[in-house]
């Protein structure tokens, strides 16, 4: 399409998104990241991919929306708060859903718990029952749900979790990261934690997730370091068109637009209740097969024997996205089997078959998604071999932030350098010692700092405040 946005598949996720953009101010694409989770949060906990012997995943997606800020987010996001009470009316607590503000890991924890509630339940049981029958409870017996039960989480703003921004000035947060361990354990498909506050029972669970970041922030706050770290390649990009008309007052016009999403999502259930497990490795057909293999081929061909940090990262990026790509596959596959004439249509898993075009259609997201953050990686990299402004800007927020503001709080060039330039840094940037003096001289000679020499070749620093 000539505006750069993705082509929406034919069938569910073509009703879906032209249903929700139905008489209003955003394009049909807006809405293609919800259907998309929306897919996932119905039938991941039957989509497996196999990776090795002892290790496979549920097909759950996380996507994130990129736009301007303020540009319809609540609207488009209700389109998955209404699809996710369509889903709960034909398969029940099956399906769940989270919306969330700000994510706290405690609270993850105990609001995705599944099993905890089913021992109290069994164990209330067995109680009433013992003392009926005036004897001792005995130990109770729960066994996991299966398939297992689907998770939806609808958060907001993604900021904070994908990483720090440049301009932060106390860095991440510790809720942050416990936040991000926690996330990244529930993407592999496991519960488990074991702390005071988070104490609970090892057990199986499916997450999708849906979330937001203006385009300012997510090109704020991607860096290498984002890129490598891992949470970052969990995620499939979608940038989301802006208003492609102005419409103060919205109409039906006619037929009730959610009829049509409800039928759709009936559709996606009713495939659920009468599938079983399958794995995606067995539901590509040669061409695809091919097809993905040698997109991974060149992939990480162009990456092979790369020792710099930019490399490495990219490299990174690619072997986590390269997962998303067979998920995002299967559900346009899906999608699309599932707008075919009733006789065609598809209605058993067992019956699905993966063709060329869906495949080309998950890589293309993924390499969109991966070029998109490698060149904001790339500029917002520290440029080699030299010192530059936000060095000066990190250095000054470092003093000011912890308080060396004057002569009797300076604080000496040693203890600042450890602190901002670690030797694995420096190396990869190409600088020294050297540098980093000449920086500091020159802060000092514009009135930015303060540096004196002290006793045994040390020097004092503190920032001018005004």
């Amino acid at each position: 399409m000539s505006d750069g946005s993705m082509v929406i598949p034919g069938g569910f996720l073509h009703d879906w998104c032209s249903a929700n953009a139905s008489g209003g101010e955003h394009p049909a694409g807006a809405y293609l990241g919800t259907g998309l989770v929306m897919m996932s949060t119905v039938l991941a906990p039957l989509l497996r991919v196999y990776w090795s012997p002892t290790h496979e995943e549920m097909a759950n997606l996380w996507v994130v929306g990129t736009g301007d800020s303020g540009a319809g987010k609540t609207t488009i996001g209700s389109s998955l708060g209404y699809g996710m009470e369509c889903a709960q009316t034909v398969i029940g607590d099956q399906v769940r859903s989270l919306s969330i503000s700000r994510v706290s890991a405690a609270s993850l924890v105990a609001d995705l718990d599944v099993l905890g509630p089913m021992i109290e339940q069994a164990e209330r049981a067995e109680r009433a029952k013992a003392k009926e029958e005036g004897r001792d409870p005995e130990p109770v017996i729960v066994d996991e749900p299966e398939p297992t039960v689907s998770h939806v989480l609808r958060l907001n703003e993604l900021g904070m979790l994908w990483g720090a921004s440049p301009s932060d000035r106390t860095g991440s947060q510790g809720w942050v990261e416990e936040a991000r361990q926690v996330l990244l354990s529930l993407f592999d498909g496991k519960l488990s934690s074991h702390t005071r506050a988070t104490k609970v029972i090892d057990q199986r669970c499916c997450v999708s997730a849906v979330g937001n970041i203006p385009t300012s922030e997510l090109r704020d706050r991607t860096t290498l370091q984002t890129i490598s770290s891992g949470f970052a390649g969990r995620w499939a990009i979608l940038p989301v068109p802006g208003r492609d008309k102005l419409v103060a007052t919205p109409q039906r016009n006619g037929k009730d637009p959610r009829l049509v999403v409800a039928g759709a999502v009936a559709q996606v259930c009713n495939l659920f209740r009468d599938s079983e497990p399958v794995y995606l490795n067995e539901k590509m057909d040669d061409e695809a097969l091919e097809t993905r293999q040698e997109w991974y081929e060149r992939g990480l061909g162009a990456l092979a024997g790369a020792l710099d940090e930019q490399g490495l990262a990219h490299e990174s990026l690619f072997q986590r996205m390269q997962s998303t790509a067979l998920k995002l596959s299967a559900y346009c596959q899906i999608s699309r089997d599932l707008g075919r004439p009733a006789k065609e249509r598809l209605f058993d898993l067992a019956e699905l078959k993966i063709d060329r075009l869906s495949v080309q259609w998950g890589q293309v997201i993924i390499d969109q998604a991966i070029q998109r953050m490698h060149d904001m990686a790339t500029s917002n990299s520290p440029s080699r071999g030299r010192v530059d402004s936000s060095d000066e800007e990190r250095v000054y927020e470092w003093l000011v932030g912890r308080g060396h503001v004057d002569e009797d709080s300076q604080v000496t060039q040693r203890e600042l350098k450890k602190s901002l330039f670690t030797a694995k840094s420096m190396s990869s940037r190409g600088l020294t010692d050297g540098h980093v003096q000449t920086m500091l001289k020159n802060m000092a000679a514009m009135g930015t700092i303060v540096a004196t020499p002290g006793g045994r070749g040390s020097v004092h620093i503190y920032a001018v405040v005004e």
